[in-house]
């Protein structure tokens, strides 16, 4: 599921950046160039949560946090603002959240396509749609929260990693 290297882990402006971040930092910026304001949320006890969109007024504004790449790793944070990048757009639309879980459900897969479709291709990372399925599992499992979100990516990840990535 994560295709990430060591430096996947280290802070954003730490030296010697691998691709992946490298990635983070190219998207996040033409997202901001696209008129959407990102900001860096510090806590911890919502890292697991990775991001949120809203819209005040005619901002669109993407709340990430600066601390899930601990769990995640930077590619998965790449998918994260992008699915929010595309949250941000059908806010021109006038979608925003549903009214019932189905509803909802169909928004983010909505958000998840958009973000697609309207960021460069070269800025996607090659398990995009990977990441963005296990996102919507919090939509389709009533019962999901910061302990099975870990535990569940935890189990997903020990599938997938490579024994040199152990």
């Amino acid at each position: 599921m994560v295709e990430s290297c060591f430096s996947c882990f280290q802070p954003l402006y730490a030296s010697e950046k691998c691709r992946h971040r490298q990635r983070y930092l190219d998207t996040n910026e033409y997202v901001i160039s696209q008129g959407i304001r990102v900001y860096s949320v510090d806590y911890e006890w919502w890292a697991w949560r990775a991001g949120r969109s809203q819209k005040y007024g005619h901002d669109r504004v993407i709340e990430i946090s600066s601390v899930a790449y601990l769990l995640y790793g930077w590619d998965v944070m790449t998918s994260v603002l992008i699915h929010e990048f595309g949250h941000c757009d059908l806010f021109n639309e006038g979608i925003a959240e549903g009214s019932s879980s189905e509803e909802s459900l169909t928004i983010e897969k909505m958000a998840n396509q958009r973000g697609a479709e309207i960021t460069p291709p070269h800025l996607l990372p090659e398990q995009y749609h990977q990441h963005r399925q296990f996102f919507l599992r919090s939509y389709q499992e009533n019962d999901w929260t910061e302990e099975k979100c870990r535990a569940e990516w935890a189990v997903l990840n020990a599938k997938v990693m490579r024994p040199t990535q152990i």
